[in-house]
């Protein structure tokens, strides 16, 4: 991050936790939910702290502040430190100089950069926990509302799954589609019985020789998440336990 010019810089949830900071940055986890608290609140009664270092706000908006180093030496009055909250996640950084636009265009180039990104550098990990929860996935997928694969398991050799067949699934969960718990699906060219539909989710079962596989499929805001696995001893409850938590947490976060 440093090479963005910064002469620290940090990037954390908005719990607090650092997902990324560099070696010279000091912040707490107490310091980091005060900003992102006084950001939302419009409020910094007190200035800000960094390591233990007090800044004077100098400027505030809706997802940023700016604020000057209350250091008794000159040089450190020069020294600015800016904030911008992203979704999900806080940008701190600081740099020297005059130039209070550099700091802030650096801080906020970073934040609109991981809101550009964010999605693109995050569902892996979600597919990668459907495979590895109680669910064990042999196939899990993220896939756009909208179509599209956002992320998917690599080998889909037991569940070759196509964009028309998420489509389907998708439109029988959006629109409650009663019909398929009568007729059920056929998907990755294997047929299923529909069990149990709610609102956001939909329970399948395999059919005949298939009978021990467990498909569920649930719709988040933006997202389809899919969960498939074959083996017997996984039953159909483990994996929607996991793919259902994804999708409440995708919800959580807008997605």
């Amino acid at each position: 991050m440093k090479s963005s010019g910064l002469q620290i810089c940090g990037i954390y949830g908005l719990e607090g936790g650092p997902w990324a900071q560099s070696a010279e940055m000091r912040a707490s986890q107490q310091e980091v939910t005060a900003i992102v608290a006084g950001i939302q609140s419009q409020n910094f009664p007190n200035g800000l702290h960094i390591g233990g270092v007090r800044y004077t706000v100098i400027r505030l908006f809706p997802d940023t502040v700016t604020a000057k180093c209350r250091g008794a030496a000159k040089e450190e009055e020069n020294y600015l430190l800016h904030a911008a909250l992203a979704k999900t996640c806080v940008i701190i950084g600081g740099m020297f100089g005059p130039a209070e636009r550099d700091t802030t265009k650096l801080v906020e180039d970073i934040r609109d950069y991981l809101v550009k990104n964010y999605s693109k550098m995050s569902w892996a990990a979600y597919v990668t926990n459907l495979e590895g929860g109680k669910g064990r996935c042999k196939y899990a997928g993220i896939w756009g509302k909208q179509g599209g694969v956002w992320a998917e398991s690599p080998d889909k050799s037991q569940f070759p799954i196509s964009a028309e067949d998420v489509a389907v699934a998708t439109r029988a969960v959006v629109n409650q589609d009663q019909n398929v718990m009568g007729t059920g699906l056929t998907i990755a060219k294997n047929k299923f019985t529909c069990l149990r539909m709610e609102p956001e989710i939909l329970i399948c079962q395999g059919k005949g020789d298939n009978k021990d596989h467990s498909l569920v499929i649930a719709v988040s805001t933006q997202a389809v998440i899919i969960g498939f696995n074959p083996d017997p001893d996984v039953k159909t409850a483990q994996v929607r336990e996991g793919v259902e938590g994804v999708k409440d947490y995708l919800k959580s976060v807008g997605y």
